[in-house]
């Protein structure tokens, strides 16, 4: 299945930023607001196929937070 070129850009952006910023953890919502940038035309959607992506590779790793948002870091990343 081929991926989306703009799913495919989030996915360079969001590797990009995780390996400037190893322990960064963050929502679809906070990446696609803080983490990109080309924010202001990504949609949702698109950031959370991409983190979808991501974790499926295992690059990335999600988890409720207290509040029980999901929240997306890089997988391994030091505690």
């Amino acid at each position: 299945m081929a991926i989306d070129s703009r799913v495919a850009k989030v996915i360079r952006e969001i590797e990009a930023y995780v390996e400037r910023h190893p322990n960064a953890a963050d929502t679809v919502e906070g990446i696609g607001s803080f983490w990109l940038r080309s924010a202001p035309d990504v949609p949702a959607s698109v950031v959370a196929n991409a983190l979808d992506a991501l974790v499926a590779l295992g690059i990335m790793e999600k988890a409720p937070d207290a509040n029980g948002q999901v929240i997306y870091g890089r997988a391994n990343r030091a505690a």
